[in-house]
């Protein structure tokens, strides 16, 4: 591992220590984003050996929310639902500046816009497959839950390997 990554997380552990003992007064939108920016630097530093502390890092952010009575903000409630999470303790998205044609980075200092960019490409897209082929689930990785939970049956997955096996044979 690179000193550089080390570095990352000393520096965002460092911050977040800073940032519990100044509790009081620092704003709570600062504070969460704090502990969300300290779940990035282990996730881009550790992505699978230290999950554990991405979620208990998650879990302080939304816990910031709700001990003082505040609504989670729109911009970041897709990091407390169950895709949205999944997503971002995958660490799917990339630090490049330049924007796409559907999504771009409003603030580029601030690295919880590369992951909300990410999460909105990465949506857009499962949007555009299933619009393709309605019949595909979204991904085989990802939770979708929308009040009811969805299983695959048997058939699906035939189908859903089936397909598969044909876009290969396109390529």
């Amino acid at each position: 591992m690179s000193e550089s990554k080390l570095e990352r997380v000393y520096l965002s552990l460092n911050a977040l220590n800073l940032g519990e003992e100044a509790k009081s007064l620092i704003p709570i939108e600062e504070m969460a984003e704090l502990y969300l920016i300290s779940a990035m630097s282990f996730i881009s530093c550790f992505p699978r050996k230290l999950y554990f502390v991405t979620w208990y890092l998650l879990k302080k952010a939304r816990k910031v929310y709700i001990s003082n009575n505040a609504m989670i903000p729109p911009t970041l409630r897709w990091l407390f639902d169950p895709m949205g999470q999944t997503f971002f303790r995958n660490g799917n998205w990339d630090y490049s500046r330049e924007g796409t044609v559907f999504s771009s980075v409003p603030n580029s200092m601030n690295p919880l816009c590369f992951a909300s960019r990410g999460f909105r490409e990465f949506l857009l897209e499962k949007i555009a497959l299933s619009i393709i082929s309605p019949s595909m689930e979204l991904d085989e990785n990802i939770e979708y839950k929308s009040g009811e939970t969805h299983e695959m049956s048997s058939s699906s997955c035939r189908e859903r390997g089936k397909l598969k096996r044909d876009l290969a044979h396109v390529k």
